[in-house]
């Protein structure tokens, strides 16, 4: 085997593709009994595709709107109008956080990066400003999962203004997606095995060894690692834990601050 990739997602699928089609020889080892990681559509009589996980195209991106075209899958851009309920009674809202034009303006005005926390107590600190304070660290806490002592002011701002309006869901769910590239990279010989939990990675240059939680060994020149951060931070003792040797010592590092 060329290569072999850890996580059968979205991530390990493209990577996937681009090596199969490069004619090498893949294998997939993925420890959930499906494809697709954190993308999980559900097939429904009353919907078409209730999705667990990933749902929207945020933007006009590329790739994903290339990928989508290639497989024949529709996109169907979102519209409608934004309302919220408060004390019982309900309102329309011209914007999802309804002081953004405040926050913005005083997020240009941060020159040396800090946390949100820190913007918060510097230019909304006044009792008045207790409804923005606590509905920004809802914002930052809910849509970008994030906490507001780690969030970074400036790459928030970013993100914020760099946000296309127009979004999309994938006609039929995102599942098609995840299905389209399966069948390019199996068509091409891929080997994909599911429920198996990779254990350790030994390396050394052009060999790799991998284990399963079994005992199971796969060997190939090559591996690419495509987990979510949680494993990748897991303790070493947990179900999903892998042992790397040499140990990747910066990567979990990294990980670990992420």
């Amino acid at each position: 085997m060329d290569v072999i990739i850890i996580g059968a997602g979205a991530a390990g699928l493209m990577a996937a593709n681009h090596l199969s089609g490069a004619g090498l020889k893949v294998c997939v080892l993925e420890a959930r009994d499906r494809l697709g990681g954190r993308i999980n559509t559900f097939s429904d009589p009353y919907s078409d595709g209730l999705e667990g996980g990933a749902e929207f195209v945020h933007g006009n991106l590329e790739v994903t709107l290339q990928l989508l075209k290639e497989a024949g899958i529709e996109k169907q851009e979102l519209t409608g109008e934004m309302w919220q309920v408060v004390d019982g009674k309900w309102s329309q809202e011209s914007e999802f956080f309804e002081y953004a034009e405040m926050v913005i303006e005083k997020l240009k005005l941060v020159k040396d990066d800090i946390s949100i926390e820190t913007f918060i107590d510097i230019y909304f600190a006044d009792e008045e400003f207790e409804p923005l304070r606590k509905s920004l660290t809802s914002y930052v806490e809910g849509y970008y999962s994030g906490e507001i002592s780690k969030t970074s002011a400036k790459s928030f701002l970013e993100e914020w203004m760099s946000e296309d309006h127009q979004q999309y869901r994938p006609v039929g769910g995102y599942g098609k997606m995840i299905e389209y590239l399966a069948g390019l990279c199996n068509r091409r010989g891929m080997v994909v095995q599911l429920s198996t939990v990779v254990k350790e990675i030994r390396g050394a240059k052009g060999h790799v060894e991998i284990t399963d939680e079994v005992g199971n060994t796969y060997t190939s020149q090559r591996v690419i690692i495509t987990i979510p951060l949680g494993v990748w931070t897991a303790e070493e003792n947990a179900k999903g834990a892998i042992c790397y040797s040499p140990a990747l010592t910066a990567k979990m590092e990294s990980s670990k601050q992420l």
